[in-house]
């Protein structure tokens, strides 16, 4: 496994012992690199298993690709979603609140739309009025009543409460007019995997002690983007005396607003519940300063530059045609090639690690030809 340079603020985080962990990194500040080195760190520290969470499938394979050289990595670490995760412990465990068999899991919005139009439909007042709204009054209609849905079950609310705290009769009504029909096509939501995770372990102590014990270290990446749902159940997996969480974020950086999420649950919640080791990490490594600085010259005052690590190279060449300028591409991709190593790049420079950018794609086709 090759050795990953690190910066001394970088090698404080992953080198942190046993303890609650924020990290506040800034765009480009290596916050997923710190993340899986430091889980480089702990697997062979650990007997028992680590639980590393990302918000989207495509992050978590990026994740299993830094990590591939570990020794039995799917047998020592989980990397996935909240909800991937969530759905392993209802498929291990979900008979113990009813679950006889894995239902089937509507993920498409799409899917959940319909559903709630059949709920719509099924009821002569409710048809009536949807009847009488535009095509587009409709639409805008049925995602409102999808958000209410999917609010409900980010606040973990049951039947009960949802009457106690809901003053909107009709949304209550289709909320369990669309659940009784999930009930009877052996149906769940995206929204239950996490609710239904959440009850398991609510009314199941066991089995949140079982996963307590057997996940030794969680990480989360993109913290920012946590919404309640997905914070509580991470209270309830910790309980009262696990400690060893780590949470990595951007709170300026939060793209799932839309979804409930809060940098709250990191900047605040966390800190309240887990009195974690707060460390920033605010230096620039993915742009660099001769990029920004002629950026500048474009767009004054775009760009803050004064946590920039790498230097950079910025040029302007210009040629006679687009033959010469495509001869130039292919002449420096060969030099950066032959030389192998270049300042500011980690390891060998290969072609699969060069990219070339266009205004319009029919600029390619003399370099095509070479």
């Amino acid at each position: 496994m090759s050795a990953i340079s690190l910066s001394p603020k970088q090698r404080e985080i992953v080198d942190t012992k046993d303890g609650a962990l924020l990290v506040k990194a800034s765009a480009g500040s290596g916050k997923t690199r710190v993340l899986t080195e430091r889980i480089k760190i702990l697997i062979p520290k650990s007997k028992r298993k680590i639980l590393a969470i990302t918000f989207t499938n495509k992050a978590g394979e990026e994740m299993k690709d830094r990590l591939k050289d570990l020794d039995n990595l799917n047998d020592r670490l989980f990397i996935g979603t909240f909800h991937g995760f969530c759905q392993q412990v209802l498929e291990s465990h979900g008979n113990l609140i009813g679950l006889s068999k894995m239902p089937h899991i509507f993920e498409d919005e799409s899917d959940r739309l319909k559903i709630i139009e059949e709920a719509l439909l099924s009821s002569p007042y409710y048809n009536s009025l949807y009847q009488e709204k535009t095509p587009k009054e409709q639409k805008s209609f049925l995602y409102d009543v999808l958000g209410f849905i999917s609010e409900v079950k980010r606040q973990l609310l049951n039947e009960k409460q949802l009457l106690e705290q809901t003053k909107d009769q009709d949304n209550v009504l289709l909320f369990k007019e669309y659940q009784d029909i999930l009930f009877s096509q052996n149906a769940i939501d995206f929204d239950d995997l996490i609710l239904l995770t959440y009850n398991l372990f609510a009314t199941q102590p066991s089995i949140a002690s079982l996963y307590r014990r057997t996940y030794e270290y969680i990480c989360i990446d993109e913290a920012q983007d946590l919404n309640n749902a997905q914070y509580q159940l991470l209270k309830i997996i910790t309980g009262d005396e696990h400690k060893n969480v780590m949470m990595v974020g951007d709170p300026n950086q939060s793209i799932f607003a839309f979804n409930g999420s809060s940098s709250d649950f990191m900047n605040k919640e966390f800190i309240k519940d887990f009195d974690p080791l707060v460390i920033e990490l605010k230096e620039n490594y993915r742009s660099a300063k001769k990029v920004l600085q002629a950026a500048e010259k474009i767009m004054p005052n775009s760009n803050d530059i004064s946590n920039t690590i790498k230097e950079g190279v910025f040029q302007v060449v210009e040629t006679d045609n687009e033959d010469h300028e495509a001869k130039w591409i292919y002449e420096k991709i060969n030099e950066l090639i032959e030389t192998k190593t270049y300042p500011d790049i980690e390891g060998i420079v290969t072609s699969d690690r060069i990219v070339i950018l266009a205004r319009n794609k029919y600029v390619f086709t003399p370099l095509e030809k070479i």
